[in-house]
């Protein structure tokens, strides 16, 4: 059994209501963390949700160090890397305005136009029966 079985046993026994809602808050948490992470994907796209989460990790670091007071004992090492963090956190979400290239969430092309274009470049030798289903899947025969 883990270090922690015991403690977690003991404590369900003297207090099985508050267990059952630490484990229930617990479980609607994740739920909930889930769910805004699917949708950060969905809004920001996959890089963009792990920039977000690189900024957030390493400002709540800054943030916690800056309150606690701790910032006097920081290193170049620790400065630098924040700041690394920050302007890249900056760059990227500033890129599409200053390059003028928007960031596009659309594919160029759908499945059934990439299937017909491999068959059109296809030699004769080399073509074969593919075909996509409405649910976009590639079939090949």
């Amino acid at each position: 059994m883990g270090l922690e079985t015991h403690g977690f046993l003991r404590f369900w026994r003297h207090h099985p209501a508050a267990t059952v809602y630490i484990l229930l808050g617990g479980c609607c948490l994740a739920l909930a963390y889930n769910i805004v992470l699917m949708q950060s994907v969905r809004s920001l796209s996959s890089v963009g949700t792990a920039v977000l989460g690189n900024f957030r990790t390493v400002l709540l670091i800054f943030l916690s160090a800056l309150i606690l007071g701790e910032l006097k004992d920081w290193t170049s090492a620790r400065w630098i890397g924040c700041v690394n963090t920050f302007i890249g956190a900056v760059a990227y979400g500033l890129h599409p305005k200053v390059c003028g290239t928007p960031v596009s969430r659309e594919m160029s092309m759908s499945a059934t136009e990439v299937v017909a274009e491999e068959k059109a470049d296809a030699a004769p030798e080399e073509k074969m029966n593919i075909s996509v289903d409405g649910d976009g899947i590639i079939e090949e025969d």
